[in-house]
């Protein structure tokens, strides 16, 4: 160079100082993702909710150390947390499942004489896993 070069700027591109951690809730009995789950962060990262698909998306600050934790009303989840520690890529497949509630059900029904149609009082109703037995009633319910 012989003299002083002016107009010679640069423009450059901080690194990425925001990652995102993903992933899916699925149903533990279906496979199906579940909408509507919380995903509570630690350490300053807003609380995300899955979408109608069970992914969720949360943002996150590099070097970010934390525990991302799903929430539902009656469902128990595996892993009950995730735990991250000093993030520095974005994180996939960061998945939940879920075990929805147990629920309980009426079994009802009416025991006939196949001759009259008739319904049998008394008929002892035998069940397993812990279901009393039951009997029919006058009219065979």
């Amino acid at each position: 160079m012989t003299s002083n070069q002016t107009g010679q700027d640069f423009t450059g591109t901080p690194p990425s100082s925001t990652f995102t951690i993903s992933g899916t809730v699925r149903s533990s009995f279906t496979g199906q993702g579940i909408s509507g789950v919380a995903i509570f962060f630690t350490n300053g990262v807003s609380t995300v909710y899955t979408d109608s698909n069970g992914i969720y998306n949360a943002s996150v600050n590099s070097g970010y150390s934390g525990t991302a934790t799903p929430s539902l009303s009656g469902y128990s989840f595996s892993p009950s947390g995730r735990p991250f520690n000093n993030v520095n890529s974005n994180l996939s497949a960061q998945d939940f499942t879920g075990t929805p509630p147990s629920s309980t059900f009426a079994i009802s029904g009416t025991v006939r004489s196949s001759s009259t149609g008739q319904g049998i009082s008394g008929v002892a109703i035998f069940f397993t896993n812990g279901v009393s037995t039951v009997y029919t009633d006058s009219n065979g319910i």
